[in-house]
């Protein structure tokens, strides 16, 4: 029997931010975007499906510590049957659509659950991406993510009709997606703002000078460096950092000056100080 907890590299009593962590971590390494293994990142997918979900992580702790047994097995002489999987029962009494009279069968197809990862300036614009998931049966299906502007790391998004497919009689599953944005060499992401520190020379911070910074979307702005420019001075081009998903509303670029004493100074720099 599979041991999630030891999937996910974490102990039995592990706080559920502990275990999406792990979880994180462990699909960023095996995601087959990124050259990993299939097999372990659907291991780490089912078990932190599992462990999520208070219905299936108490059956499969049940089965776990009765060694696979469902309850009526083992010494008491008889065994409910509730058809092809006691998850689905559980499911159904913890807000999954259920009714009575129809023999307690699957009423929907399981959930699945996998992750996207995206650049970060892709998020300035609505995107499609496709990813592989595999059904319970095994087999594998090509699914089409419809990705909103303003997408950011962390975020989970409900994919409806987009899950497990095994059983055709029934209704499909749900696809859960959570997207992890690819750290960015030059930004650094506070809310919806863009950080870029700048380095700036010591000279032109006292002296005032016109630099050029490109945007996230590879728009150049000009920025006047005003002189006697102190070292941390932030100066913001407004509306030029990251989407709102639900409002629209645009954040700005920040731009973080960082002084830098030159270890050469030229005569023209000395001449143009002594001006001063």
């Amino acid at each position: 029997m599979k041991d999630y907890f030891n999937i996910l590299g974490v102990q039995p009593n592990a706080s559920e931010d502990e275990i999406r962590t792990a979880y994180k971590k462990l699909a960023m390494k095996h995601h087959p975007d990124r050259g990993g293994d299939q097999a372990q990142f659907q291991a780490v997918q089912e078990a932190y499906a599992t462990l999520t979900d208070p219905g299936k992580r108490a059956e499969w702790e049940h089965q776990r510590a009765f060694g696979g047994a469902h309850p009526g097995q083992g010494g008491f002489g008889f065994q409910f049957n509730f058809g092809p999987d006691i998850n689905d029962i559980i499911h159904q009494f913890h807000g999954g659509h259920h009714f009575f009279g129809q023999g307690f069968g699957r009423q929907r197809n399981r959930d699945l659950r996998t992750v996207i990862e995206l650049d970060l300036a892709s998020t300035l614009a609505q995107q499609t991406k496709y990813v592989e998931i595999r059904d319970q049966n095994g087999q594998t299906r090509t699914v089409q993510v419809n990705v909103p502007r303003g997408v950011q790391s962390g975020m989970q998004m409900r994919f409806p009709g987009h899950g497990d497919n095994s059983l055709k009689n029934v209704a499909p599953g749900d696809l859960f997606v959570e997207f992890v944005i690819r750290p960015h060499p030059d930004y650094r992401i506070e809310g919806l703002n863009l950080i870029r520190k700048t380095q700036l020379n010591a000279i032109d911070a006292i002296l005032g000078k016109d630099i050029n910074i490109q945007s996230l979307d590879n728009k150049v702005f000009e920025v006047k460096i005003p002189p006697g420019t102190q070292q941390g001075t932030n100066m913001s081009l407004n509306q030029q950092g990251l989407y709102d998903i639900n409002t629209g509303r645009r954040g700005d670029l920040v731009i973080e000056i960082n002084i830098e004493i030159p270890h050469k100074v030229t005569q023209e720099q000395i001449e143009r100080l002594r001006v001063l």
